[in-house]
C-alpha cells in the first residue's frame, strides 16, 4: 500500500500550502513589528508634546501664581505666543481650592480665541464630554494618555497634554489638543494600519500574492491539461489535441514537443510491430505449407512394413504442426506488444459482442458434449477494442470448454458492477490448485500437457494474452475456485464515461 503522505509531499498542493502559509505569516510578522514601532513612535511624540506643555507651564507658572483668575483678562494674549502653529488648541482652566469635582473648573482662556459668550457654553460642553474628568485626574498628579473627544463645535480633537499648576488659590490646568485630522493628532491616535501608505502597501502585497498564485495555478493548470491530453490520447478520443496545442506556458513548449514526439514514436512503433508480425507470419507460413505438402507424397510412397519410416514421418508432421503453432503464437505475441503500446479505445457494445460469440461457441461446445448457457443483459457499453476484448474472452471460453467434461456446463454471464462491466465465465472443470491461481496468467505456463493425444499443442499464452489485453484497456481478470463446481473467471472492463 502506497504511503499517502509521500504523495502529498510530491504534490503541488504542498508547495501551494507552504506558499499560502508564507504569505499569511509575513503580514502577521510585519503587523507585530510595525505595531511595536508605532507604539514607540506614538509614545515618543506624546512625550514630546507633553514636554512642550511642561515648558509652557513653566513659563506661565510665575504669572499664574500671582494672578487672580477673576482679574486674568489678558490670558488669551498671554497664551497666543505659545501656539507653535494654527492647529494647536490651548485652553487654560482654573479650579478654586477646596473643589474636587470636575464641575469646579472654569474655562479662563482659550487659544485660538473664542467669543466671550462661548466660554460658559464650552465649559459645560467640556464637562459633558468628560474632558474635565481627565483634567481632575491631572490635578491629582496622574498624567493621562492621549484620547479623542469632540469639541463644542462638533469637531474631533485629540487631547494630547494636560499640565497642572498647583497654587494656593487652586489648580490651574493648561490643556493642549490638536484636531484629529491634523498631522500630530492623526499620529497620536490613528492605528498605523489605517494610514494611507500602509493600506497602499497592503494592496501591493495582496496584488503580489495574487500574481504569484496566478502563476502557480497557471503552471498547475498546464500540468493538468497535459494529464487530460495524455488521457485523451490513451483513450483514443477523437477530440484529443497534441501537447503543444494544449500548452499555454512558453517555458513548457520543449516538454510538450518531447511528449508529442514520444506519443508519435509509440504509435509508429506499434504499427511497425504489427507490420513485422504480419510479414514474419507470412514468411514462415509459406515454407511450413511447402513442408506439409511435401510430406503427402512421402506418406503415399512408404511401404506398409516400413514402421521406422512411418514413425519418422509422424514425428516430422508433429514438428511441422508444432512449428506452425509457434508461428501463430509468435504473431500473437508481437500483436500483443503492439496493442499494449497503442491500445485502441472505442465504445464497444459488449452485450452484442458476447451474444455473437455465444452463437459461434455454442456449436463448438455441443460438439464436445458441453452445454453453453448465457445470461447477457442488453445496454452495457464499454470503452476498448472489440478485437482485444474478443480475443481475451475467446481465450477464457476455450479454456472453460476444454476443461469441462462431457455433460458439463459452461455459463457466460454479464453483469454491471458499479462503474464497470463484469464478464463471468463459470465451468464444471477440475478448478485450479491454489498455488497456481496466479501462475495460470503467466506466459508459457499451462496445466495441460505440452502435447495431447488429439494432436493439439498449447503454448500457455492464452490467459497471459487475455490479462495483458484487458489491462491495456483499463480492465483486469482473476480466477476463483467455486465450491461444488469448477472455476470462475471474472473479467472486468470500464463502462463508457467512467474513465
Amino acid at each position: 500500500m502506497k504511503n499517502p503522505f509521500r504523495r502529498i509531499r510530491r504534490s503541488l498542493v504542498m508547495p501551494l500550502f507552504m506558499l499560502g502559509v508564507a504569505f499569511l505569516s509575513v503580514p502577521v510578522a510585519l503587523y507585530l513589528i510595525f505595531n511595536r514601532a508605532d507604539r514607540e513612535r506614538q509614545d515618543l511624540l506624546l512625550r514630546s508634546v507633553q514636554a512642550q506643555g511642561r515648558l509652557v507651564a513653566t513659563a506661565l507658572e510665575p504669572l499664574l501664581r500671582r494672578s487672580d483668575p477673576s482679574a486674568f483678562t489678558n490670558a488669551t494674549e498671554t497664551l497666543a505666543p505659545y501656539i507653535d502653529n494654527s492647529n494647536t488648541h490651548v485652553r487654560l482652566l482654573f479650579r478654586p481650592a477646596g473643589q474636587e469635582s470636575a464641575e469646579g473648573f472654569y474655562l479662563v482662556a482659550a487659544a485660538p480665541t473664542i467669543g466671550a459668550g462661548d466660554f460658559q457654553r464650552e465649559s459645560h460642553e467640556l464637562i459633558n464630554l468628560g474632558v474635565l474628568g481627565t483634567v481632575t485626574q491631572s490635578c491629582s498628579g496622574d498624567q493621562p494618555e492621549a484620547r479623542n473627544f469632540h469639541d463644542p463645535a462638533g469637531q474631533d480633537e485629540v487631547l494630547a497634554s494636560i499640565v497642572p499648576v498647583l497654587t494656593a488659590k487652586g489648580c490651574w490646568a493648561i490643556v493642549f489638543s490638536y484636531p484629529a485630522n491634523d498631522v500630530v493628532g492623526a499620529a497620536l491616535t490613528t492605528p498605523f494600519w489605517q494610514r494611507i501608505e500602509v493600506q497602499d502597501a497592503a494592496i501591493l502585497y495582496v496584488g503580489l500574492a495574487g500574481i504569484t498564485l496566478f502563476v502557480f495555478l497557471a503552471i498547475r493548470g498546464s500540468v493538468r491539461r497535459f494529464g487530460r491530453t495524455a488521457r485523451a490520447l490513451r483513450l483514443g478520443s477523437g477530440e484529443s489535441r497534441s501537447f503543444t496545442d494544449q500548452n499555454e506556458i512558453a517555458e513548457l513548449d520543449g516538454v510538450a514537443a518531447e511528449f508529442d514526439r514520444l506519443v508519435s514514436t509509440l504509435g509508429h512503433s506499434a504499427e511497425s510491430i504489427r507490420r513485422r508480425a504480419e510479414d514474419n507470419a507470412h514468411a514462415f507460413k509459406t515454407p511450413i505449407a511447402i513442408m506439409r505438402q511435401s510430406l503427402e507424397p512421402l506418406r503415399r510412397g512408404l511401404a506398409d512394413g516400413n514402421l521406422r519410416a512411418k514413425r519418422a514421418l509422424e514425428v516430422t508432421e508433429q514438428a511441422v504442426e508444432r512449428l506452425d503453432n509457434l508461428v501463430d503464437d509468435a504473431r500473437r505475441l508481437d500483436e500483443s506488444v503492439a496493442e499494449l503500446l497503442d491500445p485502441p479505445r472505442r465504445p464497444v457494445d459488449l452485450s452484442r459482442l458476447l451474444n455473437q460469440m455465444t452463437k459461434a461457441y455454442r456449436a463448438l461446445a455441443e460438439g464436445r458434449g458441453v452445454v453453453l448457457a448465457a445470461d447477457l443483459p442488453e445496454g452495457l457499453t464499454v470503452l476498448g477494442s472489440e478485437e482485444l476484448i474478443e480475443t481475451a474472452v475467446e481465450a477464457v471460453l476455450d479454456n472453460a470448454i476444454s476443461f469441462t467434461p462431457k455433460g458439463g456446463r459452461v455459463e457466460l454471464r454479464l453483469v454491471k458492477s458499479g462503474a464497470r462491466a463484469e464478464i463471468d465465465v463459470v465451468d464444471d472443470g477440475p478448478g485450479v490448485p491454489i498455488e497456481h491461481k496466479e501462475r495460470i496468467f503467466e506466459r508459457g505456463f499451462s496445466l495441460r500437457s505440452a502435447s495431447r493425444s488429439d494432436g493439439e499443442t498449447h503454448g500457455g499464452i492464452g490467459l497471459w494474452t487475455a490479462r495483458r489485453y484487458l489491462q491495456a484497456l483499463g480492465g483486469g481478470i482473476e480466477a476463483e475456485n467455486l465450491a461444488g463446481r469448477g472455476l470462475i473467471m471474472r473479467l472486468d472492463l470500464p463502462l463508457v464515461g467512467t474513465v
